[in-house]
Parts: C-alpha cells; structure tokens; sequence
C-alpha cells in the first residue's frame, strides 16, 4: 500500500467519524429538548388555576440566533387584577454567558403596546454556578418580568429578542412565557 492510499483510507476514517459525532450530538439535543418539553408539561399539569397561559418554544439546535424574535399568542381574559408575567429559561452548562439581556415586547389584538422593557435574565452566580432547578445538565430559570393589565378578552403577542451581540447563542434549549392572574 502506497502512502497516498494510507492517507486516503486515514481522510475517509477522520470523515466517518465526524459524521458519527455530528449524528450524537444531534440525538443527544432532540432527546434534551423532548425531556425538556416533557418536564414542562408536568410542571403545567401541576399548577394551579391561576395560570392563564403558559408555554415553550423550543430553539432549533439548542441555540437562540439573533436575528430570531420568539413570539407567543397568549389569549387572556379581561380582568380587573393585572396578570404578572416570567419568562422562563432553559440551559446547559454550554450557555457561555452568566445573563441573557433581552428585549420583551406585549401587545393587544389592535397592536396597541402594553409593555415593553429591556430584561437582564440572570442564569449562573459569579462563580458559574446555575441559578436555575434542574438535573442531567439542563436546568430552568424564571424571572418575573411585569405586569399585564388587560382591558379586553383577546390574544395578546408577547414577543422577545435577545440583546447579545453573538450571531447564535449556544446551550439555550427552551424559553417560555408564563402568565398568572392575580399575583
């Protein structure tokens, strides 16, 4: 064997195993992102009636890109005791940041603004440690982001975008929004 043909058959090899650790990597972040919409489906099953809207959206590839703004349609009803509002993060160690700035945006069916702030999520303390709950490298934080005072029985927009300059950030797999009347 010549060592043009060991180079080769050494370039195909290098190849091949590439190509399998993509594949892993791939299986390991869906069976992540199904565990974690699981788990936030118990957790909503567990609460109680005063949540009037709660939900994920899961980031392709475990990763927010910039230029993606999350919108959620929440229908909520009038009522005389505003809704308060958290957002909801899920991360892995791999979030190479210890905040995620963002930008929240809530408007009524007629897109008329009834909030709009600039929120400083805090996922890990000075150390590096999570300051979330979680197990097996995934852990959820929620921040409490305002309050919603809605005049009418509609679908409202809440919309976010991240404020890190990155063009993608790595280890983010979910971000929700939960909205809860009366506290």
């Amino acid at each position: 064997m010549t060592l043009r043909e060991e180079r080769e058959i050494e370039k195909e090899m290098n190849g091949r195993e590439s190509t399998r650790q993509t594949i892993w990597h791939r299986a390991k972040s869906l069976l992540l992102t199904i565990l974690g919409m699981v788990l936030g489906a118990g957790l909503l099953a567990s609460c109680d009636g005063r949540v009037a809207f709660h939900a994920y959206q899961a980031l392709p590839g475990a990763e927010w890109q910039r230029t993606d703004t999350l919108t959620f349609a929440a229908p909520l009803e009038a009522s005389s005791e505003p809704y308060a509002l958290y957002i909801e993060l899920r991360h892995s160690p791999l979030y190479p940041y210890r905040d995620c700035p963002m930008h929240l945006c809530c408007t009524d069916s007629t897109g008329q603004l009834l909030l709009a702030d600039t929120l400083q999520v805090w996922l890990a303390d000075s150390l590096g440690t999570s300051l979330g709950k979680g197990t097996g490298g995934l852990f959820q934080v929620r921040m409490r982001a305002g309050e919603l005072v809605v005049r009418r029985t509609e679908t409202h927009q809440i919309r976010l975008t991240s404020l890190l300059r990155d063009p993608a950030l790595p280890g983010l797999y979910d971000v929700g929004v939960k909205v809860v009347a009366g506290e």
